[in-house]
């Protein structure tokens, strides 16, 4: 089955922040405790749902985000 709107959706990753050699694995979701979400709801980032829209089981992605894709630059305050 493909991933679409209103489908459960399990998966695994992980989640590296920074460029090259300044990579930094900041979150890991496995098989056994994968990311788990209704897609299409807006529960996810809606860059991270345009790149797995339509992967069915088993399939593998590899993406970025830039920030603004995602929660925004960083800040040293926040």
């Amino acid at each position: 089955m493909k991933i679409s709107t209103n489908k459960f959706v399990a998966l695994s990753y992980d989640l590296n922040v920074g460029e090259d050699e300044e990579r930094e694995l900041m979150e890991r979701a496995t098989a056994e405790t994968p990311l788990e979400f209704i897609f299409g709801t807006n529960s996810m980032l809606e860059a991270f749902e345009k790149n797995i829209d339509g992967l069915s089981e088993g399939d593998s992605f590899d993406f970025i985000l830039t920030p603004d894709q995602a929660y925004g630059e960083y800040d040293d305050e926040a």
